[in-house]
């Protein structure tokens, strides 16, 4: 039986992370983007999440659960 480790704390699997071209580092916390309504969230722009880098974290952190394929859900 093999065991799977636990998932590293950072940006890169976290499942508030936005894809975003208009960032340095290609990536955005979109935590605040999940937590308001979905009519509000075309009302902002990008801009205004910030940049993250892809090996840090925050206390908002959570796990994006990866397929067995090995893609994100």
């Amino acid at each position: 039986m093999t065991t799977i480790p636990p998932a590293q704390r950072c940006c890169e699997n976290c499942c508030y992370r936005l894809p975003s071209e208009t960032s340095t580092t290609g990536f955005r916390c979109g935590y605040e983007y999940y937590m308001t309504a979905p009519l509000l969230r075309k009302f902002k722009t990008m801009s205004q999440y910030p940049v993250v880098r892809p090996f840090t974290s925050c206390e908002m952190w959570v796990h994006t659960p990866v397929a067995s394929n090995g893609e994100f859900n």
